[in-house]
């Protein structure tokens, strides 16, 4: 009954992404739609310190149906159950089709982010800061828009006797400028869920919706996100 439930659901989820992708070609310059897919593989060296690698494919049905393909190592340290203290680094590859100078542009990314968590009865909430900063591979200054402070509010409720628990998030997008007021550049809301399969498996399922702020024109992307993990076991 359950495998039933979780094939429906899932069932559902591809059908909406199709009917996005149909979409695509009548939808404005404005409201965008993408897909990312993504496997990402843990490895526990201890009870406080994991290591994780992601790699992700994100496509778009307007311009170049390629957007970008990211490699990104993770190490995060959990001192205690209630916080989590993270630092990343990403090898991005991004296709610029906009303007006279298109084409692959490839940059690195480098983050660190802390997490502290909570449980209140069936509701477990979640509140991250990140700082991120991304530099371009062939040009060696770094752009203040290409740097951002994000701050993420999350919260997941335990459904009895139910595994598609419902995860929702909202996340700000804040440029590093001196200009608070004009720094808030964007917004992004999720909703999914997270199946967790057999020999320490799962896959995270998730609908994002983004949209620029303080713009003229702001853009507005519908996402849906697909990604398959794996936690490796430590050898003895």
């Amino acid at each position: 009954m359950k495998n039933r439930h979780f094939i429906m659901f899932l069932i559902g989820v591809l059908s909406f992404g199709t009917l996005l992708a149909q979409q695509g070609d009548n939808s404005s310059d404005a409201e965008k739609l993408e897909s990312w897919n993504g496997l990402k593989v843990a490895y526990p060296f201890s009870k406080t310190v994991t290591f994780a690698a992601e790699a992700q494919l994100r496509l778009k049905s307007y311009g170049n149906s390629y957007s970008q393909a990211f490699l990104e190592l993770q190490t995060v340290y959990s001192p205690f159950k209630s916080l989590e203290l993270g630092v990343g680094y990403r090898n991005l590859d991004s296709y610029d089709d906009v303007g006279k100078n298109q084409g692959h542009e490839n940059f690195h990314r480098y983050s660190a982010y802390m997490q502290g968590k909570i449980a209140v009865k069936r509701w477990d909430f979640n509140a991250r800061i990140q700082h991120q900063t991304k530099k371009e591979i062939n040009d060696s200054s770094t752009k203040k828009d290409n740097s951002y402070w994000r701050t993420k509010l999350g919260f997941k409720y335990n459904i009895r006797n139910w595994k598609l628990d419902p995860r929702f998030a909202v996340e700000f997008f804040m440029q590093d400028r001196f200009d608070p007021q004009d720094s808030y550049n964007k917004f992004r809301a999720s909703f999914g869920t997270r199946v967790n399969l057999k020999n320490k498996r799962n896959l995270v399922i998730k609908y994002l919706y983004e949209e620029s702020v303080n713009k003229t024109n702001p853009s507005q992307y519908h996402i849906l996100s697909l990604r398959y993990g794996l936690s490796l076991k430590k050898p003895n």
